[in-house]
């Protein structure tokens, strides 16, 4: 039986228990990861476009890159004969950023090994996001015709609805519930006691359609600043 490795989305797992495990080389290995880094999810720092929102930043794309370089490193034999899709089961949410993260780390993986590919993402695809992202690396990181075409396995919403048991494909049925019971509970307005003060000082460089005015609208200016701090851009009202 061949090595198997599967790769999921969410958090990087590795575990060893003893010290023999450690230095034994594994038949199998399965990687959880997130997807790189992002732009908002909304519009609140207009100097990310609409076409933007969401989506995986070339920022996000090296990171995979790169998180892709060390795997080979860690299981050479692994990788020693090349990528093939019968030995490799990839699984991404059906969100772009997800589908387009697992397409640069294992592309990356078993970059300059030969490939098995029967059914694969369309190689333009491929193409489109390799040119994103090289100009982000040093010159001799240069990926240009020397790429693996990935066969990535999408969730589709439906998939994830039976994955989630929830009413909208992501969420628990209960969680609408505990956000609006939670949203005006005494924790969150302790925890805007905290965030009051630094809010108002940012609220004192934010022109009004960024203020900051609550725990909500700070998860929003949060997670846009984040994406700006990331994609090494200002933040809103230069702060």
């Amino acid at each position: 039986m061949p090595p198997y490795l599967l790769i999921f989305f969410s958090l990087l797992i590795f575990t060893t228990t003893s010290q023999q495990q450690q230095n034994a080389q594994p038949d199998q290995v399965i990687e959880i990861f997130r997807h790189g880094a992002r732009a908002p999810n909304s519009n609140y720092d207009p100097q990310w476009s609409e076409s933007e929102l969401g989506t995986l930043t070339k920022i996000g794309m090296t990171e995979h890159y790169y998180l892709g370089k060390t795997f080979p490193l860690k299981y050479p034999h692994l990788v020693a004969s090349g990528y093939n899709p019968d030995d490799v089961y990839v699984l991404a949410n059906y969100v772009d950023r997800c589908i387009e993260s697992a397409m640069v780390q294992v592309s990356s993986i078993f970059r300059g090994t030969s490939s098995t590919v029967k059914e694969s993402l369309p190689k333009e695809m491929q193409e489109v996001l390799i040119a994103k992202y090289e100009p982000l690396l040093p010159a001799d990181e240069a990926e240009r015709g020397d790429y693996v075409p990935v066969n990535v396995k999408v969730v589709t919403t439906e998939e994830e609805k039976l994955f989630f048991n929830g009413k909208d494909g992501g969420f628990c049925n209960k969680m609408t519930d505990y956000i609006n019971e939670n949203l005006d509970g005494q924790q969150m307005k302790d925890a805007w006691k905290v965030f009051q003060t630094p809010a108002n000082q940012a609220n004192a460089q934010l022109p009004d359609s960024q203020k900051i005015k609550d725990m909500d609208s700070l998860a929003t200016a949060f997670d846009a600043m984040i994406a700006d701090v990331f994609d090494h851009r200002p933040l809103p009202g230069n702060i």
